[in-house]
């Protein structure tokens, strides 16, 4: 009950607009462009989404700080990080995600809770003026160093929430064909925006020539589920916000 006390909705309202914007621009563009390409296209075109998408998280996290800037150096150290989880989630976790291996579910849980909350500590360390890989780390690691069990723990919960969630409407994070770290991790890196499932059933209505009073709940639902979803993200990035400034006097 705690928990729920400490959402904020009132204060939140135009940041949750913009990423959810931002969510139906780039799942639209996602889907659409996974639907046209193959092969090598669909690898460049995955590896273009994922450089803009990291460029819009970060001014998306500035918006919701209320702080921050964007130049040149930034964007440099913004690409040079989604490049590193571009690698992870192809070429590490993708391939892992199909073979039935005890190893490889421990890798893919270790990337599935620390990703997100190291991205947008990186994040908020570039809002801080840390223009240097040494600067960042090292302001990544004293907050860590605090902190790491709060910041964990909130995104686990965050993030279990939104599995069971997606589970018990057929939603693209469900595991209802079993728990797959590595898969739920790839997911989240490629797929893990709010509005992705409701896209994605409207996408289906169309491709499939599915009338679109069939799926109608279906998107209504996962639209009700994205606001949800988007309040949690929300939160979560001010969340970050909030432990980074702790021990500041």
């Amino acid at each position: 009950m705690n928990r729920l006390k400490s959402i904020s909705i009132k204060s939140i309202l135009l940041p949750l607009c913009y990423l959810l914007l931002s969510s139906l621009i780039y799942s639209s563009v996602f889907l659409f462009g996974a639907i046209v390409t193959d092969g090598i296209l669909n690898f460049i075109f995955e590896i273009l989404m994922g450089l803009v998408s990291s460029i819009g998280f970060y001014w998306l996290c500035t918006k919701i700080w209320q702080e921050g800037k964007i130049d040149k150096v930034i964007l440099l150290k913004v690409l040079s990080l989604e490049l590193l989880y571009m690698f992870i989630a192809l070429v590490i976790l993708e391939p892992l995600s199909q073979i039935d291996s005890v190893i490889g579910q421990v890798i893919g849980l270790l990337f599935m809770v620390s990703l997100i909350p190291f991205q947008l500590l990186y994040f908020y360390a570039l809002v801080k003026d840390c223009l240097t890989f040494k600067s960042i780390f090292s302001f990544i690691f004293s907050v860590l160093k605090k902190h790491n069990r709060t910041i964990i723990n909130k995104f686990i919960i965050c993030f279990l929430i939104v599995v069971f969630m997606e589970t018990m409407t057929s939603g693209m994070m469900s595991i209802s064909g079993g728990f797959n770290t590595c898969s739920l991790a790839y997911m989240q890196l490629l797929y893990g925006n709010p509005l992705i499932s409701a896209v994605m059933y409207s996408f289906f209505s169309v491709a499939f020539q599915v009338s679109f009073n069939e799926v109608f709940l279906y998107v209504l639902m996962h639209l009700f589920l994205a606001f949800c979803y988007g309040l949690i993200d929300v939160n979560y990035i001010l969340f970050i916000k909030r432990k980074s400034n702790a021990d500041e006097t």
